[in-house]
């Protein structure tokens, strides 16, 4: 059920085909770039063709597959959310790292297992979450200083992250196991 919601929210920032001159990821079609879909048609033993042509059970299988690379089933609903967001833009180990990076896990490989998962219940979701965001935010600011040609998309990476935080705070009734645990 969770997964389907976070999917839904994807799609609704993502919106449908580009192919902007200045996007790193190229031709892009519901959030899936070109490669990705590449990638996964390959390991189907499917022929590659453009991703204006992805179906839509594609696009939910891809997503599944980040969804689960990233540990996001073992987190908490609002968390999880937040942790695909990232992994969709970032990648599912840039943004394993980044999580981990905010709860002191070590090493910090980006892979979101048991040792993760039991440090993470420990941190409270609430102020979690809300750092999860300043660190994004932060990463925008950061990215386009590496990549100047980037600057283009820092409004549209805010827009996202306010929509997100919006849903978080006031759209979807969360389950217990969403409760802020703290030590």
């Amino acid at each position: 059920m969770i997964f389907e919601h976070a999917l839904s929210l994807i799609l609704e920032m993502e919106g449908g085909y580009s192919n902007h001159p200045s996007d790193i990821g190229k031709a892009t079609n519901k959030g899936i770039t070109q490669g990705r879909y590449d990638e996964y048609r390959q390991s189907k033993g499917l022929p590659v063709q453009d991703v204006r042509m992805i179906l839509d059970s594609e696009v939910s299988d891809i997503y599944r597959e980040i969804w689960d690379k990233a540990g996001c089933n073992n987190l908490p609903d609002r968390l999880a959310i937040v942790h695909f967001d990232c992994a969709v833009q970032r990648g599912e180990i840039k943004a394993g790292k980044m999580l981990q990076d905010l709860t002191g896990v070590k090493p910090v490989d980006g892979i979101i297992g048991t040792k993760s998962i039991d440090i993470i219940k420990l941190c409270g979701n609430e102020s979690l979450i809300y750092n999860y965001f300043d660190a994004r935010k932060n990463r925008y600011i950061l990215r386009t200083k590496e990549l100047p040609s980037q600057i283009d998309f820092i409004n549209g990476w805010r827009n996202r992250l306010n929509h997100l935080a919006r849903e978080i705070e006031s759209k979807w009734e969360w389950k217990d196991n969403d409760k802020e645990e703290k030590v």
